[in-house]
């Protein structure tokens, strides 16, 4: 077809059904979704950042991280799946919305690859995260 070329329909089939919301995640799909998160990105540099380094966290440091979330009461396990607390809720629901953004971890994560290869010091990434900081403080008071 082309666009604003018509046709006729031949058949129908409307059938009445309910839409599944996903299922919880388990250590192992939240681990995955961990390596993947470029796929909860939209913005294509960021994407492409969190892919070149495989995602949240490393191999090594995924598992440690959903243990923590654990002992802290973010989460709770029930059967074999994952559940967020009231707790959890409650933080993410006063968070600004940078913070929740995977995209802020890839470039937390480009800073720190630059600070290793020496392509910025420290103390420009401390001012970077403290003016960071007080912009969030700032929309914060403004959204009271």
């Amino acid at each position: 077809l082309q666009q604003g070329q018509t046709c006729q329909v031949e058949q129908v089939d409307v059938r009445a059904r309910q839409t599944q919301p996903p299922e919880h995640y388990t250590e192992g799909t939240l681990i995955a979704a961990m390596k993947n998160a470029a796929r909860f990105v939209s913005d294509e540099r960021l994407k492409q950042r969190l892919k070149e380094n495989a995602g949240i966290g490393t191999e090594a440091t995924r598992a440690g991280i959903i243990q923590t979330l654990l002992k802290r009461g973010y989460l709770i396990k029930q059967r074999r799946f994952l559940l967020a607390t009231d707790t959890a809720s409650t933080l993410i629901d006063a968070l600004p919305e940078a913070l929740k953004d995977p995209g802020t971890t890839a470039l937390w994560e480009q800073m720190l690859d630059d600070i290793a290869t020496g392509k910025m010091g420290l103390e420009a990434f401390l001012v970077q995260q403290q003016q960071n900081i007080s912009s969030l403080i700032g929309q914060l008071l403004h959204q009271k």
